[in-house]
């Protein structure tokens, strides 16, 4: 059976694992005048690292490190020291066999990890993608496929190293996993955007905390891959078009939307395109406090009422983020990669629902695949960090080290040299010089190192910056 396929799965996986990294920078770009450097340490994890989440798992007010390890039936857990270390390493067995003679398809594969309380106990919980092998054939080649699931790994409490295996929930191929409080009722959700075992059925699928064995998500279908396709969430207040769907009283009408990246319809059986189109849009669904849930359907270009669509003007892109950059208490900015341009695009909002004009950001030469947009630097401004995984130089010398050419005439050509960098472009300084820069900074990391290590940055007195109980990324694999 023939999927389809954007990047190298492996490619997309490390992306998560750099915007770890992006959130320990975040405490050296602020601490850039009295510090001089960072410093790199690596640690160990279970095999196959390919997602990050930060939580307070102990309630020591210092950010912990869950850590999503592909081809184990585990997850690792990194604790931290409260000086920045984090050499306490916990592995945590995660498969349908509790036994650890567990086969392959009980529940292996954890890909996605996110950050939440989901129980209600106060202790921060872990929710995890495990892939398993839902396109497993039998002898025959007939249909064995195991399919993923979505499950609450339980912390035993503030005090405690233990957890325990919650509530699993089956999902045939999760492209995304999000956490959000959809009502603001203090509790953490859920969200979960799949594809049915039909191969072209949608859904984004909510859970709301906290969650029990009674819990039944909440499904938004999207209508068919054919027409749209969907593979990547976030969850945000875009702002509230009708104040009597906010959760509160007025003025602060406030709930969780959900942004979704829009891209061409595709045939996933067989990889071909379906609806061709720009992969650009960000449609936004509204929660509605009346009816206390998201609509049961999502149909884009119907002018479906409370939903929204901005469109970048970008061939295409493979990640969007969004942030509430300036404080004011809704999604303010939306970003996007735009494929292989060496550009990202943005909009910044001047009120409530009111994007402006798409403006291009430099980051330089460049191939990425994920972003992330922060205020790095208390300006109140939008900060762009996006991990990359080569070096691109263009050129139109046939005498640069490439395969020969037929032709003087032959179109431009471009190499790609390694390590990977760490692009962080500031919107702020980029305007006033009106003029392209280059990254305000780049960070290289070596291939190659033993024993599946993740980076992290720290600031010289080794403290990791407190308050982030979100995920550093997220995993945008591809069936």
């Amino acid at each position: 059976m023939s999927m389809f396929a954007q990047n190298d799965l492996s490619k997309a996986k490390m992306r998560s694992i750099f915007l770890t990294v992006l959130m320990v920078l975040s405490t050296t770009a602020a601490l850039a005048t009295t510090a001089s450097a960072s410093v790199a340490r690596t640690y160990t994890t279970n095999r196959d690292p390919t997602d990050v989440a930060i939580g307070d798992f102990d309630c020591d007010g210092h950010n912990d490190l869950a850590v999503a390890t592909d081809g184990t039936h585990s997850i690792t857990i990194l604790y931290n020291d409260g000086n920045g270390g984090f050499n306490e390493r916990l592995d945590v067995w995660v498969a349908g066999n509790q036994n650890r003679d567990a086969d392959w398809d009980e529940y292996a594969n954890v890909e996605q990890v996110e950050v939440g309380e989901f129980t209600g106990d106060s202790a921060p919980d872990i929710v995890i993608y495990q892939k398993n092998n839902p396109f497993k054939t039998d002898d025959s080649g007939a249909p064995a496929g195991e399919p993923g699931n979505v499950t609450i790994i339980e912390n035993g409490g503030c005090n405690t190293r233990d957890w325990s295996i919650g509530e699993r929930f089956t999902h045939f191929w999760v492209w995304d996993l999000a956490v959000g409080d959809a009502n603001q009722d203090g509790n953490d959700d859920i969200y979960v955007l799949d594809l049915m075992a039909d191969l072209t059925s949608q859904r984004v699928v909510t859970y709301k905390s906290p969650i029990t064995s009674t819990t039944n998500g909440f499904v938004t279908s999207l209508g068919s891959s054919q027409q749209n396709t969907y593979r990547s969430i976030e969850v945000g207040d875009y702002g509230e078009t009708n104040p009597s769907f906010g959760c509160n009283s007025a003025p602060s009408t406030t709930d969780d939307d959900i942004f979704l990246l829009r891209s061409e319809g595709l045939d996933y059986s067989t990889g071909q395109v379906t609806n061709p189109g720009n992969d650009d849009n960000i449609s936004i669904i509204e929660y509605d406090c009346l009816s206390q849930n998201y609509p049961a359907t999502y149909s884009f270009g119907t002018n479906q009422v409370n939903t929204h669509t901005f469109q970048f003007g970008s061939i295409g892109t493979s990640d969007f983020a969004i942030a509430d950059v300036a404080g004011v208490g809704y999604i303010d900015t939306m970003a996007i990669i735009d494929g292989g341009v060496e550009n990202l695009s943005y909009t910044m909002a001047s009120s409530q629902g009111t994007w402006g004009t798409p403006q291009q950001a430099y980051f330089g030469p460049y191939i990425s695949w994920a972003i992330a947009v922060e205020d790095l630097n208390g300006d109140s401004e939008p900060d762009f960090v996006n991990p990359t995984i080569a070096y691109q130089q263009n050129t139109s010398d046939s005498a640069v080290a490439l395969p020969p050419v037929s032709s003087s005439t032959s179109p431009p050509r471009s190499k790609s040299r390694f390590p990977t960098v760490m692009a962080v472009t500031s919107v702020r300084y980029r305007t006033l010089l009106a003029a392209a820069l280059p990254p305000l900074t780049s960070v290289s990391f070596r291939a190659g190192v033993p024993q599946h290590p993740i980076w992290l940055w720290v600031t010289p007195n080794g403290i990791l910056a407190d308050g982030e109980t979100t995920s550093a990324g997220k995993a945008n694999t591809t069936p």
